[in-house]
């Protein structure tokens, strides 16, 4: 998902920027088949 990025780090990224997400959204879960994440560069 995040190449050239140790595992490790990459998964915590993206576990930060969900958790972010949801939180901003007011989100508690997600449909199954509702699962979209846009990344750029900052």
């Amino acid at each position: 998902m995040l190449p050239g990025v140790p595992l490790e780090a990459g998964r915590d990224s993206l576990i930060t920027g969900a958790r972010e997400a949801f939180k901003e959204l007011g989100l508690k879960t997600s449909p199954r088949n509702w699962l979209l994440v846009v990344a750029g560069r900052a």
